[in-house]
């Protein structure tokens, strides 16, 4: 028997197109069995094969904005009660991003069922950088205002999808049978090596992600300073998006540590282009720090590094450490401690048998976070419908 198409209104006031990002990833997915509508910015563009099988409805301003978003709830809840009317949604389907949730939670109370979709830590939701006065109020004073109404819903919603390590919801009082506990993941028909070999003449770290000294940029800077008097022709490849002062910090700590031949800042590539810069690469870092909003995380690049067959060296975060297993398939190492860091890339450096093992069982254990698997547990709590009301 042919089970029902869910009528799925997804709220998103931004997509980015990387096809190994879980925003990414998420709709792609369900528009396969189901019918969505994605309520999103004027500006949100997705590739032709996915956009063909999504309904989109894009809003009066582009909501990837930080200064418009406070304006998406307004226009979202608008367009979902208008078409409701003709569609009759089964559920409303909040993303990670606090407006969105605020959406769906406002939605919650006129009979809406809701599913939260969590995938980085909800304390990421106000971690905007203080400015000046007029974007402390356009943009930081709604998005904390936001963040502790949303805290509170959160326990209503019919099912919290948790790609968390779970500890980090304990204190929104979820019950646990509302709650689907699964991870990051990736795409392993993309993300796969091509055979490039690594150079003979370098040795290269490489990281990817957002540059910025909240992310352990001056960890990775230092880790290379303890590192060039001991590893000949070191380089660090950093990939990602910057602020405009976090790229000065890098280049003023790089001068000032002399690693200004040492540090390549490539800037935001497409997929593809990461994913050579990342195969020729010796070892992949995740330098992050210990706090509360990505000590629990679950992050897309740590499944990528492995997809890749990448030495790995990380620190030790609770969502990190239940992926990587020191010695096994990556090594660990405390947050902050540069010459910890520092040692452990030494040593997969000095140890071509540790290199291997460390490749080949990161390569090997990476399966089980394969996209598909994840989306599968997915499906099965959605298309059996078990989302609960009480």
């Amino acid at each position: 028997m042919m089970r029902k198409r869910l009528k799925i209104a997804y709220l998103t006031p931004h997509i980015r197109c990387d096809p190994n990002r879980t925003q990414f990833q998420r709709p792609k997915h369900l528009s396969l069995r189901n019918t969505v509508f994605i309520l999103t910015g004027k500006e949100t563009a997705l590739p032709k094969e996915v956009e063909k099988k999504l309904r989109i409805i894009r809003g009066p301003l582009k909501f990837g904005r930080l200064s418009s978003r406070p304006l998406y709830p307004v226009w979202c809840i608008y367009k979902v009660l208008k078409l409701h009317r003709k569609v009759r949604f089964d559920l409303v389907y909040s993303t990670y991003d606090c407006f969105s949730s605020m959406s769906s939670a406002l939605l919650k109370p006129l009979g809406f069922k809701w599913v939260a979709d969590i995938w980085d830590h909800p304390e990421l939701w106000k971690a905007v950088r203080a400015g000046g006065i007029m974007k402390r109020l356009l943009v930081n004073v709604p998005r904390i205002a936001t963040f502790e109404i949303v805290k509170r819903a959160l326990k209503h919603a019919d099912l919290v999808i948790s790609a968390i390590h779970p500890s980090a919801l304990t204190k929104f009082r979820i019950r646990p049978q509302r709650i689907l506990a699964i991870t990051n993941g990736v795409d392993l028909s993309i993300t796969r090596p091509k055979g490039l070999k690594r150079s003979d003449s370098e040795f290269k770290l490489f990281y990817v992600g957002f540059l910025m000294k909240e992310r352990g940029l001056d960890l990775m800077l230092n880790t290379v300073a303890l590192l060039k008097g001991r590893i000949e022709s070191l380089k660090l490849i950093l990939v990602g998006d910057a602020k405009k002062e976090d790229v000065a910090h890098l280049n003023r700590t790089a001068k000032n540590l002399d690693l200004e031949q040492h540090v390549d800042f490539l800037g935001r590539l497409n997929h593809e282009n990461v994913l050579t810069q990342m195969e020729g690469s010796d070892v992949c870092l995740f330098p992050f720090p210990r706090q509360a909003a990505v000590n629990c995380i679950y992050p897309v690049k740590i499944f990528e590094y492995m997809a890749m067959g990448k030495a790995i060296v990380a620190t030790r975060l609770e969502g990190v450490s239940s992926i990587i297993k020191d010695g096994i398939n990556g090594l660990l190492v405390d947050p902050g401690d540069a010459r910890e860091m520092a040692d452990a890339v030494f040593e997969i450096h000095e140890n071509p048998d540790l290199r291997r093992r460390l490749e080949a069982n990161a390569k090997k254990d990476v399966e089980e976070y394969d996209w598909k698997k994840i989306n599968k547990k997915i499906d099965e709590r959605l298309l059996g419908y078990n989302i609960r009301r009480k």
